[in-house]
């Protein structure tokens, strides 16, 4: 069945290709054995997910003969209006510089076993994997989000902030959290069809300790942004300029819509029959999708990752990981009081240890000592591979020692840091060598990292830039 879904879900966006950018919302139908699907979809950049299910609610009264809600609705565009407004005043101004303050030492993002780190695949198609929890269980999650003081909001994201920080190189990080903007004073934007929403850069520190002190640290974290929401995350973004490489800045997103003030009475397509049978997610600055919602009386989870780009296994074993910690959440009789803390399931353990038996007699000696005697031993012999050449020692040590001879004519030497911004690849390594041949150390800076963080790392006392 995940088969077929997953068919039917490429079918479509090769069908939402042709259409072009301009269709917002369209419909497809296919009929099967036993019956029809009933295709929706939404582009997201006009539907956030309140306007979705404004949708499905005006489509369950049309079909059942109850016609259109006749309810006043406001229209996006008094929106976008408010949102202008609100740019052109001092607290706009005023939250600009708080991030404006905050760029220089944001986290980056997690930092993820991934295929490449220097681009995406060619197709970006996202798989997903789901959690639902039936309504006792759901009760349950809500309850020991009670007993830890926290939404059951945060519960989600603080878990999956365990996860990432499992996997990642990186064990504090910024992740993209959606939020809503939707006025709640007026009760016509309640009708209103539209994307209301926009992202917030929340840095999620390395907090030791119980589940509850983890969660309240990122919950206090995300107190103090939301104060300062008015700038967007995309607006963060951009002024931390372009990575250079194509990739996305913050490609890792929590999304929750628990506790979203729906209007009553809203219907869904189940009231005449249909089945929900799932979804997907397809956006081109996005790597990993963490979304949680109510459908009915369930509490449903998604994560939508893009598939090929990640080493194989990685989002199998993290999801894992994310699913026993839920469950150990969910039946721990004082949460509060419990660590809760994620365990990597024990084939990937196994394949950890095995990759981290490396005991060994290491050699002593400086780093360009061993590349020199490769060199005076095997000169032709291949000492680095890239996808457009393949270098051996003898011009490795020609180019480095060139580097090193300038390096010290514009006096670099002993324990003078060296700041290499490069790209991974070989003249990354050909840099690096130079550096400690010429006496000094390196601080490599890869070129993905945003502007303003590269620029603040080379103006650090001390450190000269190659």
């Amino acid at each position: 069945m995940a088969e077929l879904q997953e068919l039917r879900k490429q079918d479509m966006e090769a069908k939402l290709a042709l259409l072009g950018d301009k269709v917002q919302v369209t419909a497809f139908l296919d009929r099967v054995a036993d019956g029809y699907y009933v295709n929706f979809a939404f582009r997201l950049i006009s539907f956030d997910a309140f306007s979705v299910r404004l949708f499905y609610n005006a489509l369950v009264r049309v079909y059942t003969g109850m016609g259109l809600p006749e309810e006043p609705r406001a229209f996006f565009s008094e929106f976008t209006a408010k949102r202008r407004a609100i740019k052109e005043g001092s607290a706009f101004q005023r939250s600009m510089q708080y991030w404006q303050d905050r760029i220089v030492t944001l986290r980056n993002v997690p930092e993820l076993p991934v295929v490449d780190h220097e681009r995406m695949p060619e197709e970006s198609r996202f798989r997903r994997n789901r959690l639902v929890f039936g309504p006792e269980r759901a009760a349950r999650l809500n309850e020991q989000a009670r007993k830890l003081g926290i939404s059951p909001s945060m519960l989600f994201c603080t878990a999956y902030t365990d996860v990432l920080r499992l996997w990642s190189r990186n064990r504090a990080f910024t992740i993209n959290m959606l939020m809503s903007h939707r006025p709640s004073g007026d009760p016509r934007f309640q009708r209103a069809f539209g994307n209301f929403g926009s992202t917030l850069l929340l840095e999620c520190a390395d907090s030791p300790g119980l589940f509850v002190e983890r969660a309240k640290v990122l919950q206090r974290q995300l107190a103090r942004d939301v104060r300062h929401s008015r700038v967007e995350g995309v607006d963060v973004i951009r002024a931390m300029g372009s990575t250079g490489t194509g990739m996305p800045v913050m490609p890792v997103v929590f999304a929750s819509s628990l506790g979203l003030d729906l209007p009553e009475g809203l219907l869904l397509p189940n009231e005449f029959g249909l089945k929900n049978m799932g979804g997907g997610l397809h956006t081109p600055q996005v790597w990993l999708d963490c979304q949680v919602y109510m459908y009915l009386d369930e509490m449903v989870l998604n994560w939508d990752y893009v598939e090929g780009l990640f080493l194989p296994g990685v989002i199998e074993n993290m999801f894992e990981a994310f699913e026993q910690q839920i469950e150990a959440i969910l039946w721990h009789e004082t949460p509060q009081e419990a660590p809760l803390l994620p365990r990597v399931p024990p084939k990937a353990l196994l394949a950890r240890q095995a990759a981290n038996r490396t005991e060994r007699e290491l050699p002593t000696g400086r780093m360009e000592r061993f590349v020199a005697e490769a060199c005076a031993r095997y000169p032709e012999r291949t000492a680095l591979i890239a996808p457009d050449r393949v270098i051996d020692y003898q011009s490795l040590w020609g180019w480095s020692s060139n580097l090193a001879a300038r390096l010290r004519q514009v006096g670099v030497g002993s324990d003078d840091l060296v700041a290499v911004v490069a790209k991974r690849g070989w003249r990354q390594v050909t840099a690096l060598l130079g550096v400690v041949q010429s006496g000094g150390a390196y601080l490599p800076i890869t070129s993905e990292q945003p502007v303003a963080r590269k620029e603040w790392l080379i103006s650090r006392p001390g450190s000269r830039s190659c």
